[in-house]
C-alpha cells in the first residue's frame, strides 16, 4: 500500500496526520537521493487528496542534509 494512503487511513477524521521520509525508510525503502524522489511521489498523492477535499495540508518540512531541500515531512488534517 502506498505510504500516503496508509497514513491517511491511520488518521481519524479531524485529526492531524504526519507523513515522514523517515517513516518511508522504516518500512523498507532505501535512504538515498532516489528515496527523496520516491517520497515526493507520496507527497504528490497527498496533494491530489487535498484537491479532492480529503485532506488539508498544513505544512511541509524541507530537509537540509543533502543541500537539495527535499520535502521530508508533511502534516495534514484529514477532512473526510
Amino acid at each position: 500500500m502506498m505510504l500516503s494512503q496508509k497514513t491517511y487511513d491511520a488518521t481519524a477524521i479531524g485529526a492531524i496526520g504526519t507523513m515522514t521520509y523517515g517513516g518511508m525508510v522504516a518500512v523498507g525503502q532505501v535512504d538515498d537521493d532516489a528515496g527523496y524522489e520516491r517520497f515526493a511521489a507520496f507527497v504528490r498523492d497527498l496533494e491530489a487528496m487535498e484537491g479532492q477535499g480529503l485532506v488539508r495540508i498544513e505544512s511541509k518540512h524541507l530537509e537540509s542534509m543533502t543541500g537539495n531541500r527535499h520535502v521530508d515531512m508533511v502534516r495534514f488534517t484529514r477532512l473526510k
